[in-house]
């Protein structure tokens, strides 16, 4: 039994089965209540009759509507020792309730104490950033039974952070699992399975760029199966970078590996499809197997890219190989419009336009690569031929010039040779002796030229029938000789004259 005074005299008594009280410190008798006829307690803080703060027990009756009010904070003992009994004695009925109604008159803090809280704080704050910087968790500590494990680079959040390698149930595969270390302990992030075979580079030292170098080191060195293995370790960091397929394609290529090369390029090319490089590259691969169509939608692409002029002249290339001769005429003029001086692109596109019957464009073509290197004697010869038809005029000094400058290459002079005949023969002279002279002097020479222009020259021309058909005789006279010399030619080469 645990009784507690008011004034010295018996107010609160508490035995092991009931509640004794009196209800104002002027009665006479205390009201009795026993714990089973207690619903519950609840100590509440109120203002008294003097509007002073003080403790209230707040007790419900099982069969009473209104509870019944009893001040502790009054009595003689310890409010504390009048609780803790209290406690011990009803248990779970007994509750801790705030009143809405009290009033407090607390009083603010002073400045002083205000920044002794925030001292305090930011001491503790402090320490928590210290400790978690200068003292991360250890890699031992990481979950168990892992087969590799090393730090990765940390940051802001992390004091630490680490990755750990683990068997995986898949055969050939293992687990990474990616910590993050806070205040001590290793919280783990995230885990993705990888092929075993890449666990070493994994947990290598070295990156992306680092592979990447020593992959073009090696190409360079020629050092193929090295730099393929490189490639491999390049791509497990980072698959969507395309230099790392153009290397690997590039390496297919040089190792007569093309269905490689071209599966890589095109790779490169969807992760990029404004590489140049990989475009036109698959164009060539499909040039190299004969697939014109897809090598000039291709070389299309490339020159859409980046318009070079030796795009435009592959595309005027591919274009001849599909019978397209008006499209390589349009890619060789932008050609020439990129690079004007090419003088590839001039006897090509010389060669085209007479074969279009576009004789003045052929003229000023040929005059244009003439013009810009007079000492390469296919442009003089070239311009020579195209004067005989058109207005075009090839100087006595330019022919003068030329006989002096290849006065020894008999294989030039026989060409010049016999296109003076023909000339002679467009203007209706007799070249007879000429003819003989030319058959004496060049016996048993190949006679590198084409007289295929001039022919188809001479089926659309306005001459009449007898001045055509001596001038077909002197062609005749040409070509026969070439076909005299070829015959011969292959029967040394298969032996059919011993």
């Amino acid at each position: 039994m645990y009784m507690f005074n008011l004034n010295k005299k018996p107010h609160l008594i508490i035995t092991e089965s009931e509640l004794l009280f009196r209800n104002d410190p002027s009665d006479v008798d205390m009201q009795r209540h026993g714990f089973s006829s207690i619903h519950h307690i609840s100590v509440i803080h109120k203002d008294d009759r003097r509007k002073e703060p003080s403790t209230w027990l707040e007790i419900n009756m099982e069969d009473a509507p209104a509870p019944l009010l009893l001040q502790v904070s009054s009595l003689d003992e310890p409010l504390e020792e009048v609780l803790t009994h209290l406690q011990d004695s009803v248990g779970d009925k007994l509750t801790f309730f705030s009143s809405k109604n009290t009033k407090t008159d607390a009083k603010p803090l002073s400045p002083q104490r205000h920044l002794l809280v925030l001292f305090g704080f930011l001491s503790l704050l402090g320490i928590a950033v210290l400790f978690h910087t200068f003292f991360p968790p250890n890699l031992e500590h990481l979950e168990k039974e892992y087969l590799k494990a090393d730090y990765e680079r940390k940051d802001l959040l992390c004091s630490a952070r680490a990755k750990a390698a683990y068997a995986d149930e898949q055969k050939g595969f293992v687990k990474i699992k990616h910590f993050c270390g806070l205040m001590g302990l290793w919280y783990e992030e995230s885990q993705t399975s990888i092929e075993q075979r890449h666990l070493e580079t994994e947990f290598s030292p070295l990156e992306y760029s680092d592979y990447i170098k020593a992959a073009r080191q090696q190409i360079e060195n020629k050092e193929y199966h090295a730099s393929l293995v490189s490639l491999e370790k390049a791509i497990y960091h980072n698959d969507t970078d395309p230099e790392a397929y153009l290397l690997l394609a590039y390496n297919y290529k040089q190792t007569a590996k093309s269905a490689l090369a071209l599966q890589n390029y095109l790779k490169a090319l969807a992760l990029n499809p404004k590489s140049y490089e990989a475009c036109h590259a698959i164009a060539l691969l499909y040039l190299e197997a004969q697939e014109y169509e897809k090598a000039y939608a291709y070389l299309e692409k490339s020159v859409w890219i980046k318009p070079e002029p030796e795009t435009y002249i592959s595309l005027a290339q591919v274009a001849l190989q599909m019978g397209k001769s008006q499209k390589a005429i349009t890619h060789f003029e932008h050609a020439l419009l990129k690079d004007a001086n090419n003088l590839h692109v001039l006897h090509k596109l010389g060669l085209l336009y007479w074969q279009d019957h576009a004789y003045e464009k052929a003229a000023k073509v040929f005059e244009r690569a003439y013009s810009e290197l007079p000492k390469d004697p296919k442009g003089l010869l070239n311009y020579y031929e195209i004067s005989l038809i058109t207005s075009a005029s090839l100087s006595e000094g330019d022919k003068e010039n030329f006989l002096k400058n290849f006065s020894h290459d008999k294989s030039v002079l026989m060409v010049y040779d016999m296109l003076h005949i023909i000339e002679k023969t467009i203007k209706q002279e007799d070249v007879l002796d000429l003819l003989k002279q030319w058959d004496r002097d060049y016996a048993g020479l190949k006679l590198d030229w084409s007289l295929t222009q001039i022919r188809s020259w001479l089926d659309r021309s306005s001459l009449n029938d007898e001045a055509q058909y001596k001038i077909k005789k002197i062609i005749g006279f040409f070509i026969a000789y070439q076909q005299i010399y070829n015959l011969e030619h292959q029967k040394y080469i298969t032996g059919e004259n011993i």
